[in-house]
C-alpha cells in the first residue's frame, strides 16, 4: 500500500490561474471600489444626522415645557 503512494511516477499537473478575456480595467475596479465608500459614507452621514436633529428637537421642546411649566403656568391654589 505505501508502494502505491509513494511512487516516483506520479502524474504532475502544471496549474494556470484562469484570465477571462472581457475582465473590467483596473481602474474601472478602483473607480466602483470608490463610489461604493462614497454611497456607504453618504449613508453613515444620514444615519448620524437624522437622528442628531431629531434629538435636538426633542430636547428644544423639553426645555420649553420645563420653562412654561416653572415660569408662566398659574400658581394659584384653588380651595
Amino acid at each position: 500500500m505505501e508502494a502505491k503512494i509513494y511512487t516516483a511516477g506520479a502524474l504532475f499537473h502544471q496549474t494556470v490561474k484562469h484570465q477571462p478575456e472581457n475582465s473590467q480595467k483596473p481602474w474601472m475596479k478602483k473607480l466602483i471600489l470608490g463610489g461604493k465608500l462614497f454611497g456607504l459614507g453618504v449613508v453613515a452621514l444620514v444615519a448620524v444626522r437624522i437622528p442628531s436633529v431629531l434629538a435636538g428637537f426633542i430636547i428644544v421642546a423639553a426645555l420649553r415645557w420645563i420653562s412654561y411649566k416653572l415660569f408662566f403656568e398659574s400658581k394659584k391654589i384653588n380651595p
